[in-house]
């Protein structure tokens, strides 16, 4: 039986268009990144811990591509070296080389080896807290939201965690009802937040770039946890010591009463309406966790879990019906009239 030999220009066709669709998938961009372009890039690492994985993942890669390009080399060699010719006879057949199968079986298993020993001790180390102080934030997940308790300050906050650069940091997760994962790309440690069992991750933040005093990071559930798992999101505030502080100081002020009519009704609808059956407007409560704390939520950059501005159209879009923004969310439609949704956007942007 005669076996077809594709021609050299149809292999080359063929090499050359999986090759074109295998960097069309590629990243491509060659100039430096940006957080503004990339802001969950496990490339670009701000933590201790992050960049003990980037120092294991470039390497890894390397030897990867090397192994793929050699593997390809050779393939291709035989392919065009061996193939069969019109009037050749039938070449010797080989049934087995011990040398050739030592080696192929020893090599791959010395690359592991290589491997696998930085990446086991990295490992280790990422789950062995540092010695000194540490600072500690409890971290609980809930559906479909995070909350963010400070012990040491006595503050809660709600979808945003805020670290002090240049100082270690301890965060305990659990969660509250189902699993969750708690993952910020750029401060790595992805790690699951699992109902009745406290995970961990020591981190030590890099300081905000030269000129800020801070740098916000975005992250996000990373564990299918239901209908609005994908938009569970959540926001890191890296400071300098110094913004920190202010932080901390701004935070434990009680927010402003109301001066506005408009804002002082929407203060009556926020207990009228039941919404402090499960919200706080304490920045120091943390009392079951049934609902993020509202405390300065007018200061929030966003809102809905990290998924919209906080701005009075986005706020009044949440408050007719949560449902059809973030489906199976536990708050309900509470039927607000619109002066009703009026005076509590008022209300809760005044909170700062």
């Amino acid at each position: 039986m005669h076996i077809r030999i594709p021609s050299i220009r149809s292999m080359l066709t063929s090499v050359s268009t999986l090759t074109l669709l295998g960097l069309g998938g590629c990243y491509t961009r060659w100039e430096p990144l940006t957080f503004k372009d990339d802001p969950q890039s496990t490339m670009m690492p701000l933590s201790d811990l992050a960049l003990s994985t980037d120092e294991i993942y470039w390497p890894v890669i390397w030897i990867t591509v090397g192994i793929f390009v050699l593997v390809q080399a050779l393939l291709t060699v035989a392919v065009f070296k061996f193939r069969e010719k019109p009037g050749e006879p039938m070449p010797e057949q080989v049934h087995g080389n011990i040398n050739m199968e030592l080696g192929w079986t020893l090599l791959p298993v010395i690359i592991l080896v290589a491997i696998s020993f930085p990446t086991v001790t990295r490992i280790w180390a990422a789950q062995t807290a540092p010695e000194g102080e540490v600072f500690e934030i409890k971290v609980v997940g809930k559906q479909w939201w995070f909350a963010f308790e400070y012990p040491e300050l006595g503050l809660v906050t709600a979808n945003e965690v805020h670290l002090p650069a240049g100082r270690p940091v301890h965060l305990a997760l659990h969660s509250g009802d189902v699993i969750h994962a708690f993952w910020i790309p750029r401060l790595g440690g992805k790690r699951d937040l699992m109902p009745g069992r406290i995970n961990h991750i020591w981190l030590t933040a890099d300081m905000p770039p030269e000129g800020q005093d801070s740098i916000r990071l975005e992250g996000q559930c990373a564990e299918l946890c239901g209908d609005s798992h994908a938009l569970m999101r959540m926001e890191a505030i890296v400071h300098t010591p110094e913004s920190f502080d202010k932080w901390v100081a701004a935070q434990k002020q009680a927010a402003a009463t109301p001066t506005e009519p408009l804002a002082a009704k929407g203060a009556e609808t926020f207990l009228a309406a039941g919404c402090i059956a499960c919200h706080s407007t304490d920045p120091s409560n943390a009392q079951a966790f049934l609902a993020p704390n509202l405390s300065h939520f007018g200061s929030r950059p966003r809102l809905a879990a990290d998924r919209f501005e906080n701005n009075a159209e986005n706020l009044a879009a949440w408050l007719r019906n949560p449902q059809a923004v973030k489906p199976g969310a536990t708050m309900p439609n509470l039927n607000l009239n619109d002066q009703q949704v009026d005076a509590l956007v008022a209300y809760l942007s005044s909170l700062k």
